[in-house]
C-alpha cells in the first residue's frame, strides 16, 4: 500500500509541476498571434527584443526593386486569418507606380521560446520582396531615385551625344578653315 500512495503522489508531483510549467504566468508584454489584427511596420525601426536582439521592423529581401530608393517608409499588414499554427497577413504601402510589393513574410519572437503562439509585443517584423510592374524592363533602365533624376547610364549617353556633336561641328569648321 505504502508503494502504491508513493507512485501516486510521484505521478500528483510530475503532474503538478507539468502544469506550473504550462502554466507559467505571462508578462503583460505577451500577446497571442491570433490576438494582432494588424501591424504597422516603420523604415529605420527596430524591433523590441527580450531573448533575441532586435531587428529592423522592414527589410526587403528580394524581388529586383530593393536598393531602387522605392522602397516603402511606412507598411501595414492586417491579419486575414490564423490557422492555430501561423497567422495570414495582406499588406498594403503607398509605392511609386513602377513598384508593387510581392511575398510578404511576418516574424515576431517568440515569448518564451522559438514558435510560441504567444509573442512579445513591438518585437514583429516583416520581411518583403518588392517587385517592378514592368517586367520587361532592363535592371539598369529602372534605376531612378524619387525626384525622377535619371540613373548614370542615361548621364553617360547624354554626355557621350554632346561630345559627338561638338566634335563634329569641330571637324566641320577645321575642314572649312582648310580650304
Amino acid at each position: 500500500m505504502y508503494k502504491m500512495h508513493a507512485t501516486a503522489l510521484a505521478v500528483l508531483l510530475c503532474a503538478a509541476a507539468l502544469q506550473g510549467s504550462a502554466g507559467k504566468a505571462l508578462g503583460d508584454d505577451a500577446i497571442h498571434m491570433r490576438e494582432l489584427s494588424a501591424l504597422t511596420f516603420f523604415a529605420g525601426r527596430q524591433t523590441l527584443g527580450r531573448r533575441a536582439s532586435p531587428v529592423p521592423q522592414l527589410s526587403c529581401v528580394g524581388g529586383g526593386a530593393c536598393g531602387s530608393g522605392l522602397e516603402p517608409d511606412v507598411v501595414q499588414c492586417t491579419q486575414t486569418g490564423f490557422d492555430g499554427v501561423s497567422a495570414q497577413w495582406k499588406c498594403s504601402a503607398e509605392l511609386d507606380e513602377e513598384v508593387a510589393l510581392g511575398p510578404v513574410t511576418v516574424t515576431c519572437e517568440g515569448y518564451r521560446y522559438s514558435g510560441d503562439k504567444y509573442v512579445l509585443a513591438g518585437s514583429c517584423g516583416l520581411e518583403y520582396n518588392l517587385v517592378y510592374r514592368n517586367s520587361a524592363r532592363s535592371s539598369w533602365s529602372r534605376r531612378s531615385n524619387r525626384n525622377g533624376e535619371s540613373s548614370g547610364i542615361w548621364n553617360i549617353v547624354i554626355l557621350a551625344g554632346a561630345f559627338f556633336i561638338l566634335f563634329k561641328i569641330v571637324q566641320v569648321r577645321f575642314r572649312a578653315n582648310k580650304r
